[in-house]
């Protein structure tokens, strides 16, 4: 859907959205810096088992959130765009809806540099789906571990760089989100509330402060939330067009974007399987452990442990994904909640559960022998 010819050859650091087409305003500097700045609350009671879990999930990655920079410092650009276009590609790597870069108003440990991301909570199941009331009372909490999860990756790889870095998910002292997004250009504050013309639902927001130099981005001004409609349907330089963003809304929350419900399906694999036949083979004759463990030479030994992990990008990644392996497993409820009898309600429920947690493609099958 995203027809438009420039689509083909959109910067990628620029996002889905077209935020380079709004108007800038730096006189919003000192508005928004006039205003006074939230106040920190503690804590927030999760509303739902669902939020409780994503909560303790997101307290797994929060001890990545800081730490210390590497000894050296990498070769990085001087050019202080080319480095926004590697940090702001980062993010929407990760999904962010949108994100952007201000300075800090208050330095803070050193830092006076932020990188802001948005990411906009999922849409809700309609009213039969049983994954309704689960997503409901949770859909900040799934907005804010998305929102976490790529601030706390981008802080990482700004300190494998050697520079310090701090991924911030959560309210603190001297530091107020929703004034770093709008100083960083992501929303502008209308009606008492935080607006951006491209997205409708609301946000969770996150931000890494650091003191890696990065060119920034003007705040949104006043007119900003008066697009022109015919640009915005046919998708202006490339960016998701109204139009698109109009199909995905109009979807079942249980359907991908893609229309895979399209695609023909047949009882079994056309491709040959002798079920009987299935060999079950060792963990330890898969070549990458055999690589591991010196069969390929010493080379190959050498390079296993780190040749997906040695740019400063995947290994921050790894850090992560490795303090998550623990939890993939754990106790079952000694109850089970009622109302979960119907298979075809269950799949729809657990299908679009997985969508407003950012899969892009669900399957369910049975587990073969």
């Amino acid at each position: 859907m995203l027809f438009h010819p420039r689509s083909r050859n959109r910067p990628f650091h620029w996002g889905p959205l077209a935020l380079e087409a709004l108007p800038r305003d730096d006189a919003m500097i000192a508005r928004e810096l006039s205003r006074p700045i939230a106040q920190r609350t503690g804590p927030q009671a999760e509303a739902s088992p669902l939020a409780a879990s994503l909560a303790a999930y997101q307290a797994h990655l929060e001890k990545f959130a800081a730490g210390d920079p590497a000894p050296a410092r990498a070769p990085v650009p001087g050019d202080l765009a080319r480095r926004a276009a590697d940090i702001k590609g980062a993010a929407y790597f990760m999904d962010a809806t949108v994100a952007g870069i201000c300075r800090l108003p208050d330095p803070l440990a050193g830092h006076d540099h932020a990188v802001v991301i948005a990411v906009e909570e999922p849409r809700l199941p309609e009213q039969d789906n049983l994954a309704r009331d689960w997503i409901v009372p949770s859909a900040n909490a799934i907005a804010r571990l998305r929102a976490a999860e790529i601030a706390i990756s981008i802080a990482g790889h700004i300190r494998a760089m050697g520079f310090s870095a701090r991924a911030r998910s959560a309210p603190a002292a001297g530091i107020d989100l929703d004034r770093l997004a709008v100083l960083a250009g992501l929303v502008l504050r209308h009606d008492c509330r935080l607006s951006n013309p491209f997205i409708d639902r609301p946000m969770a927001f996150a931000a890494v402060t650091t003191d890696y130099g990065l060119a920034i981005d003007k705040p949104l001004a006043e007119t900003a939330l008066k697009v022109n409609p015919l640009a915005d349907w046919l998708g202006i330089n490339g960016a998701r067009s109204s139009r698109e963003r109009r199909r995905r809304n109009r979807r079942p929350t249980h359907l991908s974007l893609y229309p895979m419900e399209t695609v023909r399906r047949v009882e079994r694999p056309t491709t040959v399987i002798l079920d009987d036949e299935v060999p079950r083979v060792p963990k330890r004759a898969a070549f990458f452990q055999r690589a591991l463990h010196g069969d390929l030479g010493d080379k190959a030994k050498a390079e296993r442990s780190r040749f997906a992990f040695k740019t400063p990008f995947s290994w921050s990644l790894l850090q992560m994904i490795r303090a998550l392996v623990p939890h993939q497993d754990g106790p079952v409820a000694a109850t089970r909640a009622p109302g979960l009898a119907d298979a075809r309600a269950n799949t729809m429920a657990i299908k679009s559960l997985s969508y407003a947690l950012g899969s892009d493609l669900t399957g369910i099958c049975e587990i073969p022998s």
